[in-house]
């Protein structure tokens, strides 16, 4: 009957486990524009899980076995119910059909990358791949709370997947999605604990279960409920991010066209141009007879996988109302023109950066919006929605910009823009080896720059296009540089600035918008909307500043800057002798010059130096479960004169003891019928066995018995002989074993295992 009980109770925990999760995902909602589509098959299959996982571990299997078995199970389920997969005349999962999961599960992480949320029912990959991640939080947090009985530890898992709304959407948690997960795992939380007073004897007799038990439902209930009223003010009490509440809409259904949100910039760049919506975002009146390059945000950090925004400076010092600093770079006699822009964004635009014409010399914008002195670009402090239908107003500097002042441009200097050589060690040498054969025979880094871009737009054989090519990072990269010359604004922007980085110039990649590609709405009056965006990249040079190059080709951009295409009257006969290098650390450039040959060579100790921390950190590592299975060992010999305290621990570090040296423990069996058995398989000399004759009393009175009380003298021996059996043990197997024992302890993990081990034949000639 406890058997039967004790599976009953499993196969609770294991569904409520289930449903915890299963809760948790319902925020992932506003991804899809029919989340039936993937939270049905996640329930079903998710309670199959389930079910497999409490049935394997009622049939004794290891604890890190039984996730193994739930994943096989699911992926064989999510290939049946997406029938489609397997074909009409196949009732069981073939290795064919498998295969075509595994890239229907790839080819709907694409899509969902791609498209604008919620992502339309047609893109059908995208269900398979949401189901096959629900069922992986599954498994995930089914390990932590039942596998490993450590309830507490499957918030981790809880916690990520409720943060897919606010990290990958921008947008608030719903609160029903919340309250239900935190609810369920409040109660997941009560039951195991629950579960675990019944597993010891004083805690639950006759006498006092009900109150303790109660007392156990009345004190998680209230954590639970402080924790969830704490979770729902603290955002409204603190105004730090979105909280838990939507405050832009429910983005749980429609069909994507409710407005435009900029988060990660190339994403949505890739996402607007594939759609293209046309949605207005941006109008403008201004007297700038070509109102084109419009900034939002600088990208001036490659990480080998994206190009992304380095940390901004934004002090309150630094609040956009009144004169901005002179834009990085520029000489004080730069000649140029002032024009005037009047800014309104679009009601359905919201967005972090502001967009602005560079350089900017003025700005009046209601709201906490700074810029970042080196970039200038403007950033959003305040509340979340303060674009949507913003007006402000701006003066920007028109810069005229001469080819042959390019040219002869002097060394830029500066740690600033040394800086933006960076290229990260693992960069393929194929894009360094293409760059210079590119720009081959050019003598001037405004040279180089122009040949690159001559290649990319002409003479490369590259070809516009928003279809995703696949692949991603420094592979696609490398692959467009070299064989799939097929893209758009994004990769030509961000391939061009990495070769000028390969070749020293300082680079950069800007993201916002080209020039406004319909009729004007008015005199004076320009509309750039969401197939507007664009991203290209500029090139550093002293006394000229950021100057913008154009790599797209022209059914896209139309002609090339005018500076690019003067005719030059004088080339220098060198190039300039302090042109700085790309750091790339761990992988230097052959033949460096002198200089930044000793900056290398000063540099090289930080591989040796990162493996030594790593090294360590290793070491770290491994002594963690040491130094716990050490801590527990303390505890559960504390000194203490309560007789149910010391006959818990007693108890709790000889089973310890006896799984860490792999002789097993018999956990179903009564305190003497356990530790008779330990005595069977570790022989040892008569007092040794009359004193664990001794101890079972001790632990059977203190668990089934009247209340009673022990002096320090009886505590002290009862800590003495667990001691000393500890050591017979340990005594008793190889050195290996011991060796096990002692910096990887199987107790940590095992928290119900009584299978006996077999010891081994040298160990058992010595007993």
């Amino acid at each position: 009957m406890t058997g039967l009980a004790g599976r009953v109770s499993g196969v609770t925990i294991s569904l409520l486990a289930m449903l915890t999760t299963w809760a948790a995902v319902c925020s992932w909602r506003p991804l899809v524009a029919a989340p039936h589509s993937f939270l049905l098959p996640a329930l079903l299959i998710g309670g199959l899980v389930a079910l497999v996982g409490a049935g394997a571990r009622a049939a004794r299997l290891p604890t890190l076995a039984v996730p193994v078995v739930q994943l096989v199970v699911a992926v064989l389920a999510v290939a049946g119910w997406f029938h489609g997969l397997l074909g009409p005349t196949h009732w069981w999962p073939t290795p064919s059909s498998l295969t075509s999961l595994f890239h229907v599960a790839v080819t709907g992480s694409e899509q969902l990358n791609t498209y604008a949320s919620p992502v339309p029912v047609r893109y059908a990959a995208i269900a398979p791949f949401l189901t096959l991640c629900a069922l992986g939080l599954v498994v995930v947090v089914d390990l932590c709370a039942c596998g490993l009985r450590r309830v507490p530890l499957a918030g981790l898992p809880l916690l990520l997947a409720l943060t897919v709304p606010i990290s990958v959407l921008d947008s608030g948690l719903a609160l029903w999605v919340f309250l239900l997960t935190g609810a369920l795992f409040v109660l997941l939380l009560g039951v195991q604990h629950t579960r675990l007073l019944h597993g010891w004897g004083r805690e639950v007799n006759a006498a006092d279960a009900g109150t303790r038990i109660g007392s156990v439902t009345v004190v998680g209930g209230r954590i639970g409920a402080v924790a969830i009223v704490g979770a729902v003010l603290l955002p409204v009490l603190v105004p730090v991010s979105h909280g838990i509440f939507n405050r832009s809409g429910d983005h749980g259904s429609g069909n994507g066209d409710r407005g435009v949100t900029l988060v990660n910039p190339m994403i949505d760049i890739r996402r607007d141009l594939i759609q293209k919506t046309h949605t207005p975002m941006v109008d403008v009146r201004t007297d700038d007879p070509d109102p084109s390059y419009l900034q939002l945000t600088v990208l001036d950090a490659f990480t080998g996988s994206e190009w992304r925004a380095a940390n901004r400076s934004l002090p309150a010092v630094n609040r956009a109302d009144g004169a901005l600093p002179t834009a990085p770079g520029i000489a004080p006699d730069m000649s140029g023109a002032t024009t005037r822009w009047t800014i309104r964004m679009a009601s359905t635009f919201e967005t972090r950066w502001l967009p602005v014409p560079v350089p900017t010399i003025s700005l009046r914008v209601p709201g906490d919006w700074r810029f970042d002195t080196r970039t200038l670009d403007v950033v959003n402090t305040g509340r979340p929605t303060a674009s949507e239908g913003l007006i402000y107003h701006v003066r920007a500097f028109a810069p005229t910009y001469d080819a042959n002042v390019l040219n002869h441009a002097g060394t830029p200097v500066g740690q600033a823009v040394t800086a933006m050589t960076d290229l990260p060690a693992h960069l393929p040498p194929v894009i360094a080896r293409v760059a210079r054969r590119v720009t081959r025979g050019a003598t001037t880094e405004y040279q180089q720059a122009v040949a690159l871009q001559d290649w990319f737009r002409t003479k490369g054989g590259f070809t516009y296009s928003t279809a995703p090519a696949p692949g991603s990072g420094m592979d696609l990269l490398a692959k467009f540089v070299t064989t799939q010359r097929i893209g758009y604004c994004e990769q030509f922007a961000a391939a061009m600035a990495v070769m000028g980085r390969t070749l020293g110039i300082p680079s950069r990649v800007v993201v916002g918008f080209l020039r406004p590609s319909g009729p004007p709405p008015g005199p004076g009056q320009e509309l750039f909307t969401s197939d507007d965006l664009h991203a290209w990249p500029e090139f550093y040079f002293a006394g000229s500043g950021w100057v913008t190059f154009e790599p797209t080709p022209s059914p896209r951009t139309g002609e090339a800057p005018a500076y690019t295409r003067q005719r030059l009257s004088n080339k220098p006969e060198t190039l300039p002798t302090q042109r700085p290098q790309p750091t790339r650390k761990a992988n230097p450039r052959p033949r460096l010059p002198q200089h930044a040959a000793a900056s290398t060579h000063h540099g090289s100790s930080w591989p040796a130096l990162a493996w030594l921390l790593g090294l360590a950190a290793l070491a770290l590592l491994c002594s963690v479960p040491r130094a716990i299975r050490s801590r527990q060992r303390r505890s559960r010999m504390a000194p203490t004169t309560d007789p149910v305290r010391l006959a818990r621990g007693a108890w709790q570090e000889l089973r310890a003891t006896a799984i860490d040296h792999g002789v097993g423990w018999a956990d179903r069996r009564s305190p003497r019928q356990a530790l008779s058995v330990l005595r069977s398989r570790v022989t040892a000399d008569p007092d040794l066995v009359a004193r664990l004759e001794q101890l079972t009393t001790f632990i059977e009175r203190a668990r089934y018995a009247r209340a009673f009380e022990i002096d320090e003298n009886e505590a002290e021996q009862v800590r003495h002989t667990v001691g000393t059996w500890s050591a017979e043990i340990a005594g008793r197997v190889s050195p290996r074993s011991r060796r096990r024992a002692r910096w990887w302890p199987p107790s940590l993990v095992d928290r119900g295992r009584s299978d006996p081990v077999t010891i081994t034949d040298d160990v058992a000639a010595q007993v």
